[in-house]
């Protein structure tokens, strides 16, 4: 009798010790994700920025773009750099997370790069020379896809030398209306996809040579 009380005892304590520390990961996990949030957040606010000083191009009308096109580029890479600090800043938070729920700040983060690259076409066809190449990068966010990280790494390598590639990284899996219709119209069905400057689509995994073949690569 006295070695089963003993014995429910230590269960009794251990379950205790559990709690308790699933308690400390949960709090450890949440304070790593609301980090990322407000990385998201911040990012957000320099789309907000874009969005105004496009907004004040049509309602003025104007006519000499020389100080918009600065601005606009400006913001841009600023939400560009802070994005690919992001993406990998989720990868290997959500990769070590036990508890925590990274599904909308990825939601968040994902619409946020959709509405750069608009940006980024919309910046192309106000400015004058405005020489940047945009590459929509669609992966999988759900499930393990070996061949999408051997991507964003080629791809990461290339942006470091070319300064005029922006590399917009976007989640095929996730139910996000507007991804899914430019997945569509480009006729994206497979991850890792890539589609250059709106208008090539490289399907499956490609190698550096190949993705430099098909850009203009202005050299940092």
């Amino acid at each position: 009798m006295v070695e089963k009380k003993l014995y429910l005892g230590a269960i009794a304590v251990t379950l205790v010790v559990f709690g308790i520390a699933m308690v400390f990961v949960r709090v450890y996990d949440d304070s790593k994700l609301g980090g990322l949030q407000q990385g998201v957040d911040s990012t957000a606010a320099d789309t907000d920025e874009t969005r105004l000083l496009l907004i004040y191009s049509q309602v003025f009308a104007q006519k000499n773009t020389t100080s918009l096109c600065k601005f606009l580029d400006y913001n841009i890479n600023r939400q560009s750099s802070r994005g690919y600090y992001l993406v990998r800043t989720l990868r290997e938070q959500e990769k070590n997370n036990l508890l925590a729920n990274y599904d909308e700040t990825k939601k968040k983060y994902y619409l946020n790069n959709f509405e750069i690259w608009l940006y980024l076409t919309q910046a192309a066809q106000t400015c004058p020379g405005y020489d940047i190449t945009p590459a929509l990068f669609f992966t999988q966010t759900q499930t393990l896809c070996a061949d999408c990280i051997v991507q964003g790494d080629v791809l990461d390598q290339l942006r470091g030398e070319c300064k005029n590639l922006r590399v917009i990284t976007l989640a095929d899996d996730l139910d996000i209306a507007p991804i899914s219709l430019v997945k569509e119209t480009f006729g994206v069905s497979d991850s890792p996809s890539l589609v250059i400057n709106n208008q090539q689509v490289l399907a499956g995994l490609q190698s550096r040579e190949s993705i430099l073949s098909k850009i203009r690569c202005e050299r940092q």
